[in-house]
């Protein structure tokens, strides 16, 4: 899958846990292992879920100028969710198995949007009039 791809297809996957989120939180907290969601994490979830719709949204709906700069601050953002979820594993070792469950959603979106950056970015770096591949 070609970096564009993958970018969208990371949206898309914003769109849909964003929607999840806002829609049903205390089912996606459930479903991350949290045993009983609090008022206070609902309201949470659907803060996250508000700002990964707005994520996703932003991406899929940008120029493609604007779409490096979407993509940039996702990563930012998926860098900083996995530090906060490494952070509560420690701290917390109760709620170890939804953090770990979310660590690893946040950071795959992290991986990948960081192999898709670095793709878009050697990609439009090629000389004009060469493919990479007759490097």
């Amino acid at each position: 899958m070609h970096a564009p791809s993958m970018m969208k297809a990371l949206a898309a996957g914003r769109i849909i846990l964003g929607v999840t989120s806002l829609v049903a939180p205390r089912a996606f907290a459930t479903a991350v292992g949290v045993v009983s969601p609090s008022d206070e994490l609902s309201y949470m979830t659907r803060v996250y879920g508000a700002r990964a719709v707005a994520m996703g949204t932003g991406y899929l709906t940008a120029t493609p100028h604007e779409r490096a700069r979407w993509a940039k601050l996702s990563l930012a953002i998926d860098i900083s969710d996995t530090i906060a979820g490494i952070s509560q594993a420690f701290r917390q070792p109760s709620s170890r198995r939804p953090a770990t469950l979310m660590i690893v959603l946040t950071a795959t979106y992290a991986a990948v949007g960081l192999v898709a950056s670095r793709a878009q970015s050697v990609s439009t770096s090629a000389p004009v009039g060469r493919s990479l591949s007759s490097s």
